[in-house]
């Protein structure tokens, strides 16, 4: 039963890779307008690929995926790295739909609101973290790096939607800014 389960994942794992992997090509090339920011940004952390995106059929798949994953992680420091890395995928993933499509508005904001729930875990995961007395330097400097950007993502797709979506969007960047100030606690008290 587990190989069977192991080999489930492995295969859905390259499956969707492979598709993530054509559509990035054929989008790419297609889309030139899909890049975040045109400026120099202003936070140094490198957001990665969403992949996927959550407008394609086969994003459930991911989903699964990633559950899977999750639940196979018992180290909490890796468990904290992959809820930021999930946080940092649904905050491109959300940005890059809207970007894609403006008139699929409301599903970018849900992504974006998954974001910061990703990032809520992880805050509470890096709190867990310190009280097993682990060294966290590294990973609350990525952290705070992390909210610092995500912030920066949010203001300027919050000038990019229409004013009836802002409110929402502004929702998410306090509940960012409050991460920061957590993330900034434990870092001073480290």
């Amino acid at each position: 039963m587990k190989r069977f389960l192991f080999a489930l994942f492995v295969s859905l794992y390259f499956l969707i890779t492979y598709v993530s992997f054509a559509q990035n090509n054929s989008s790419s090339s297609a889309n030139p307008n899909v890049a975040l920011d045109t400026q120099k940004p202003s936070v140094d952390y490198t957001l990665p690929y969403p992949g996927l995106l959550p407008d394609n059929p086969l994003y459930p798949l991911k989903m699964l995926r990633d559950r899977i994953v999750l639940f196979l992680i018992n180290d909490s420091v890796k468990r904290t790295e992959f809820y930021l890395l999930q946080a940092d995928k649904r905050l491109q993933a959300g940005v890059f739909l809207y970007r894609k499509d403006p008139s699929k508005i409301s599903l970018s904001l849900d992504t974006l609101g998954k974001s910061e729930q990703y990032f809520t875990k992880a805050v509470k995961e890096v709190e867990k973290v310190k009280q097993e007395k682990k060294d966290i330097g590294a990973l609350l400097n990525n952290l705070q790096r992390a909210s610092l950007k995500h912030e920066e993502v949010l203001l300027l797709f919050e000038k990019s939607v229409p004013q009836e979506y802002r409110k929402r969007v502004r929702v998410i960047i306090d509940n960012m800014r409050n991460h920061q100030n957590t993330v900034n606690e434990l870092i001073s008290s480290s």
